[in-house]
């Protein structure tokens, strides 16, 4: 089973596969924002979550800027697409330039539910 991670699991039969950041465009460099790896990730991940996302040179431009804070790093990337049902790349950008923990996810289920399956397993 695939998974993604900062992290090796460490279990028995792993494989790591090290993923290489995604080429990002330069701040110099506005045209053609499209055709870089990162840019598209973005763009197919977010379309994914939000399928009528629509797309013009503003918002090109901000998920450029967003690939480029990111460092072009796919998983974190594929964290912030998952984000655009409730927010825009502008808006990503600017809490992650303010701090905030927007890549970061909490718990899906209550403490009760995880002592359970955690007591179960």
């Amino acid at each position: 089973m695939p998974t993604t991670g900062k992290q090796p699991l460490d279990v028995p039969g792993e494989r790591v596969l090290p993923i290489p950041p995604l080429s990002v465009p330069p701040e110099s460099e506005p045209d053609a924002l499209a055709d870089f790896p990162s840019v598209q990730l973005f763009l197919d991940r977010a379309r994914a979550v939000v399928p009528s996302l629509l797309v013009d040179d503003d918002t090109l431009a901000d998920v450029a800027l967003l690939c480029r804070q990111l460092d072009g790093l796919p998983l974190a990337i594929e964290l912030a697409a998952a984000r655009v049902r409730a927010l825009s790349p502008r808006q990503i950008t600017d809490r992650l330039n303010r701090g905030l923990p927007v890549l970061a996810t909490g718990p899906r289920c209550p403490a009760a539910s995880r002592n359970a399956v955690a007591a179960a397993g």
